[in-house]
């Protein structure tokens, strides 16, 4: 996000910042009051995918020439660093790494969202989302991505719902405690001050406790000195393994997938305990296996403190510096990178792996 919020007042930690009122949010409670829009969003695949709701309800709104929301959409940006502006050029530089896979699914399905909401406005001739092109739904598909928050439904307490949060969600991220709460009483968005603050000083929001990758899928930043960083990594067992049976029988009691993804951090940071385990049980012979699965602290696999499975620490490291040297390989030599977001979650990446070498 390119623009800074600067508060004019020197303000201390916990302050109470601002109050929004539940009238100023776009929601998709307020998606019901268009009569118009209500209709078409009883399409099925809204009831599958409800932050489109507020897509569509955005697009509503910018074509409408007295919108409550006019001035709160004069502020959004006119186009985004998500992944669904990245173009092919940007994706092979983005090779070797397991986010390509999910970034390339996420784009073939928005587009295939986009044919079928195409024919559908064609069919029923519904001018509601004016001049309705790929462009102007992915900018607002990429506006609901970086912006939505789930809030209290105002129907029902104990439910949430989608919501575009005008003034607040100007607050770039960093990382650090919570400060937002809902005042059920008043309706309220009520936002604090994350740290003590000086007059001129940006104002800064927490997004949440999440890795540069997540980040770098949903929001469109990748954070230098972000405290998280992790690869993903595959990690599974043959079922041409001759003990894939008892291996898999073990995985399913400690709910591990035998073929799965997981996140690897720095070797500084610790392994995880998921990816240890899975190690683990890829070496143990098949007494070992019938022993844990018959085990009532099978749980003890994730421990890396174990004093049962201390003999299979060399194991590990050589199986993990071997299957990070693997990955290494897959990541082409680039010289100059078109595309910054993609530059730091690859070298983030690379560091990572590299750390697991012996």
């Amino acid at each position: 996000m390119n623009m800074d919020y600067l508060h004019l007042n020197n303000h201390k930690e916990n302050d109470v910042l601002f109050r929004i009122n539940r009238k100023a949010f776009m929601t998709n409670e307020t998606a019901t009051s268009d009569i118009k829009l209500n209709q078409f969003t009883q399409d099925v695949i809204f009831k599958h995918m409800p932050n489109l709701i507020l897509t569509f309800h955005l697009l509503s709104e910018l074509n409408k020439p007295n919108s409550f929301w006019k001035p709160y959409i004069k502020t959004l940006p006119t186009s985004y660093s998500t992944i669904l502006y990245m173009v092919q050029e940007d994706l092979v530089q983005l090779r070797g790494s397991a986010l390509l896979d999910e970034v390339v699914k996420f784009k073939r399905n928005v587009a295939r969202q986009y044919a079928y909401f195409w024919m559908k406005i064609s069919n029923e001739r519904n001018k509601s989302f004016g001049n309705f092109t790929y462009e102007i739904y992915r900018w607002a598909l990429s506006t609901v991505m970086t912006r939505q928050n789930s809030i209290p439904s105002k129907a029902d307490k104990n439910q949430t719902t989608f919501a575009l949060i005008p003034f607040w969600d100007l607050c770039n991220h960093k990382e650090g405690k919570m400060v937002t709460d809902f005042d059920p009483a008043q309706d309220d968005l009520v936002f604090y001050s994350m740290k003590d603050y000086k007059k001129g000083d940006e104002i800064f929001n927490c997004y949440g406790s999440r890795s540069n990758s997540d980040f770098f899928l949903h929001n469109g930043f990748v954070y230098d000195n972000h405290p998280c960083n992790t690869v993903r990594v595959k990690i599974g067992i043959s079922k041409q393994d001759p003990q894939f049976s008892l291996k898999d029988t073990l995985c399913r009691k400690i709910d591990i997938d035998t073929n799965g993804y997981h996140e690897l951090e720095h070797k500084t940071k610790g392994l995880n305990p998921r990816i240890l385990a899975t190690i683990r049980i890829f070496f143990l012979d098949n007494e070992g296996l019938e022993k844990w699965i018959k085990s009532k602290k099978s749980e003890s696999l994730f421990d890396e403190k174990c004093t049962d499975l201390q003999y299979l620490n060399d194991k590990v490291k050589e199986f993990l510096a071997m299957r990070c040297k693997l990955l290494l390989k897959r990541y082409p030599q680039i010289d100059k990178f078109r595309n910054e977001n993609i530059e730091k979650i690859v070298k983030k990446e690379k560091q990572i792996l590299e750390s697991y070498l012996m």
